[in-house]
């Protein structure tokens, strides 16, 4: 997928997770990454055909515009659309292909600006799913039952087990969880993230 540079400073922050496509045939699949530049890549968390009347402000804003009349205005530049066109919907984030977060699972003290942050990108994670508030609750049940399958932690919040574990590589991607054959565990950073969250709720 392409975007315009002027984009490429959002996407890699986390700020646009979203787009929107007048295709004729899917481009891209769910779970795959494609390269946005050097640096970097896009993996695809979800891809829906949704009715253009459907699209919100705020979609627009996780896309990177103003509202949606400019969206809309952007989609037409490819074709004619109006209510009833039907586009492709897009969720993704961003990877960094030069992989850092070895070293950064392995850092076991955050400073205040590092967890503020990691709680800032986790609260977009958080409104831009379809799943609600689930990056906290999902970093507490990998605490509390490490190591088990990932079909047993989906079904104890009541997820798709191919959702849930899309949103935990969203998590290692932030160097908070550890992969195993079989499950998860939160690594040194995510151990310390979740104890200064605590110490600041009882505070």
């Amino acid at each position: 997928m392409l975007f315009e540079s002027k984009q490429l400073p959002a996407i890699i922050e986390g700020r646009v997770t979203r787009t929107y496509r007048l295709w004729q045939r899917p481009q891209v699949r769910v779970g795959r990454r494609y390269r946005l530049h050097q640096e970097g890549a896009l993996e695809i968390d979800a891809m829906d055909i949704v009715k253009v009347r459907s699209i919100s402000n705020r979609d627009a804003r996780l896309s990177g515009f103003d509202d949606k009349a400019a969206l809309v205005a952007k989609l037409a530049e490819r074709g004619q659309v109006n209510d009833s066109t039907e586009v492709y919907r897009i969720d993704f984030h961003y990877v960094p292909l030069q992989d850092k977060r070895v070293s950064v699972a392995q850092a076991s003290s955050m400073s205040e600006r590092e967890v503020q942050q990691l709680s800032e990108r986790l609260a977009r994670m958080d409104e831009t799913s379809k799943h609600g508030l689930w990056t906290h609750e999902t970093l507490a049940l990998i605490e509390r039952r490490p190591r088990s399958p990932a079909a047993q932690l989906a079904e104890r919040v009541g997820r798709e087990t191919q959702s849930f574990e899309a949103d935990v590589r969203k998590l290692k991607e932030l160097g908070l969880t550890i992969s195993h054959e079989v499950g998860y565990e939160l690594s040194p950073r995510g151990q310390a993230y979740l104890k200064r969250i605590e110490r600041r709720s009882s505070s």
